[in-house]
C-alpha cells in the first residue's frame, strides 16, 4: 500500500520551478534513490515529502503510522559532548537526564550528593520510560561500532557521520530518509553503510549521486 503520494504538486522558489504538477506514489518497504544535477530539487523533494516545508499547490498524503526520520547532511558540531550524550540528545529532556546518568554512573565516588542525585535520575527516568530509551540507544551505539564515552572533538569526519547515523536510527525510523549518506566516508564506510541501508526494515529515501550505491540498494531511482 502507499504511504506517500504527492498528486499534481508544484512548487517554485521565486522563479525557479523546483517541481510542476510532479505526481509520485511511495510504497511500503521501497528503498527510491534521488538522483540529479545539483539544484535541481533533491533535497527539497525529501524535505517536502517529510513535512519540513509546504507546497505551492497541489497535496501530499502520508500515511499516519508512519514514524519519518531524517538523517541530514550536516555533521554533529565537534565538542567536548561524548557520543552517548550526543545520540541521547535527539530525546531532549529524557535524553539530558540519561546524560547525566551515564556520566554519574561512570564516574562515582560513593558520596551521600552522588547516590541522592543517582536516586533522583533513577526515579525520573523510571517514569519517562528512560530505560526503554537507555537500551535503545546502547543498543544501536552497538550495532554501529560506536564508543559511547568518546569525545565528539577526537572523532574522524567518518565516525561523526555514523554518530549522525545513529542519531536517526534511535529515533525507530519506518521511512528512513538521507540526503548524500556517503558524504564524509571513505570506501570502507560507504560499504558498510550499503550493508546497513540494504538490512533496514523499512521505506528508504536517499539523495546519492553515488552510482554504485544507487545500483546495490535502491528498488526505484527518481
Amino acid at each position: 500500500m502507499p504511504i506517500v503520494t504527492l498528486n499534481n504538486l508544484s512548487l517554485a522558489f521565486g522563479t525557479d520551478q523546483i517541481l510542476d504538477r510532479a505526481e509520485l506514489s511511495i510504497e511500503a518497504g521501497e528503498r527510491i534513490a534521488v538522483t540529479g544535477r545539483n539544484g535541481a530539487g533533491k533535497s527539497t523533494l525529501l524535505r517536502l515529502i517529510c513535512g519540513d516545508i509546504t507546497e505551492d499547490d497541489g497535496n501530499i498524503w502520508r500515511a499516519d503510522n508512519q514514524n519519518f526520520v531524517t538523517l541530514a547532511q550536516d555533521l554533529p558540531e565537534r565538542t567536548n559532548q561524548s557520543v552517548f550524550d550526543a545520540v541521547a540528545s535527539v530525546f531532549e529532556d529524557v535524553g539530558d537526564k540519561l546524560g547525566q546518568y551515564h556520566l554519574l554512573t561512570h564516574s562515582m565516588t560513593g558520596t551521600d550528593a552522588e547516590n541522592r542525585q543517582l536516586a533522583e535520575l533513577q526515579e525520573a527516568l523510571e517514569h519517562a520510560d528512560g530505560w526503554n530509551l537507555n537500551h535503545r540507544i546502547e543498543v544501536t551505539l552497538n550495532r554501529l561500532n560506536l564508543d559511547a564515552d568518546a569525545p565528539l572533538d577526537t572523532l574522524s569526519g567518518g565516525w561523526l557521520k555514523r554518530v549522525a547515523i545513529a542519531q536517526s536510527l534511535v529515533q525507530e525510523p519506518e521511512v528512513w530518509i538521507l540526503d548524500e549518506p556517503t558524504n564524509h566516508l571513505d570506501l570502507e564506510g560507504i560499504q558498510w553503510l550499503e550493508t546497513l541501508l540494504l538490512e533496514f526494515q523499512g521505506t528508504i529515501l536517499f539523495v546519492s549521486h553515488d552510482r554504485q550505491l544507487m545500483q546495490s540498494v535502491a528498488t526505484a531511482t527518481i
